[in-house]
């Protein structure tokens, strides 16, 4: 009896069974985002906050995103501590991206409720500037 629930769940979000398939597509679309020419303005512009604004402007636009964004109960201390200008950014052009598919879309919750996930984006990673 229990199959019926967890096709039902498969079929209503798919990335719960993928998540690491649907992170990396997220992380790639956000890189690939950051070298599109309609895009270079907005980034340049992100990358010349400081810190602490787009500290600001995150939570901003996760208030603004409320009803179809959520982050972790822990988050705003989180972004409170990290000093990794590569992080910020990242998270900030995450909540700038209008996200339509499910997968992506639960991949950004994910991204907001753990902050591990945020390590691939720290310098000398892998999708870091630096």
């Amino acid at each position: 009896h229990e199959r019926f629930f967890i096709e039902k769940a498969m079929s209503a979000n798919p990335a719960y069974f993928r998540l690491d398939e649907a992170l990396d597509d997220l992380y790639r679309n956000l890189w690939e985002t950051t070298f599109e020419e309609e895009h270079l303005t907005y980034v340049r512009q992100i990358q010349a906050e400081s810190n602490g604004d787009k500290k600001t402007l995150i939570l901003r636009q996760l208030k603004e995103k409320r009803s179809v964004t959520t982050a972790g109960p822990d988050f705003e201390q989180w972004l409170v501590a990290e000093e990794d200008p590569d992080v910020l950014f990242f998270l900030r052009l995450l909540l700038s991206l209008k996200i339509y598919g499910r997968p992506q879309a639960y991949a950004r919750y994910r991204v907001l409720h753990d902050k591990a996930l945020w390590d691939v984006w720290r310098k000398g990673g892998e999708l870091g500037f630096s």
